[in-house]
């Protein structure tokens, strides 16, 4: 998995080590994902954010119903 998912690291405020968006690229019409990672963090806290972000992609939660507060919930458990 790769295609269609792009990462930035961005500086942030530090109560986020990251999140993703879901984008549509009006230049060649293709939807993708953007992972932005917090360049305050370390290497392992960054691995684990991308693992994290990369859950939600695999697991549909952009396409899905259920608020972001219980996706997250159910996530951190």
């Amino acid at each position: 998995m790769g295609e269609g998912i792009r990462t930035q690291m961005v500086y942030l405020d530090v109560l986020w080590k990251g999140c993703t968006v879901y984008c549509f690229d009006q230049s060649d019409g293709q939807i993708y994902y953007t992972i932005l990672l917090n360049s305050k963090f370390s290497k392992e806290q960054l691995e684990n954010t991308f693992k994290h972000e990369m859950d939600h992609i695999l697991n549909g939660d952009f396409d899905s119903m259920v608020s972001a507060d219980c996706i997250e919930c159910v996530r951190h458990d």
